[in-house]
């Protein structure tokens, strides 16, 4: 009744009592069961609270500046609770739905809450043309595309 096994010294028993092969699949199993029924629905995970979205604006001066003039701009970012969020901006123009250019601000596109840029100015390559200015704004919250329609005069 050996089975091959060696015989163990001092334990006559050793042969019969049976070893448990695999210990820990039951506590493995409840572990992540219990995981799993802890954790909320993936519905509910994609989703971040509520005072987690992002409250984007861009104030323009107007939606007919002149070529070659300051077009300043000023954008504001919060959460919906009012409290000022660190973001980034870039811009891009658009030209019939589609990307033309991208750029940086001049100034330093990294703020707190509020940004301005004093530094626009529209070229006279642009007059006539509609146009779609896009200040992009980067943050923790997420991305908001503020989108700002503007056709450029002499």
């Amino acid at each position: 009744m050996n089975r091959g096994r060696a015989p163990v010294a001092g334990i006559a028993s050793a042969d019969l009592m049976p070893v448990p092969r695999h210990p820990l699949p039951p506590v493995v199993v409840g572990l992540v069961l219990a995981v799993l029924l802890a954790a909320p629905a993936p519905a509910a995970r994609d989703d971040p609270p509520a005072s987690g979205k992002l409250d984007a604006h861009l104030f323009a001066p107007t939606h007919h500046p002149k070529a070659g003039d300051r077009w300043p701009i000023r954008i504001t970012a919060q959460d919906v609770d009012g409290h000022d969020v660190r973001g980034s901006v870039r811009y891009a123009w658009l030209y019939q739905g589609e990307v033309v250019l991208r750029k940086d601000p001049k100034v330093d596109r990294k703020f707190v809450g509020d940004f301005r840029d004093r530094h626009l100015a529209w070229s006279k390559r642009t007059i006539g043309l509609t146009l779609t200015f896009r200040a992009i704004v980067d943050t923790k919250l997420g991305q908001a595309n503020l989108d700002y329609t503007v056709n450029v005069h002499r």
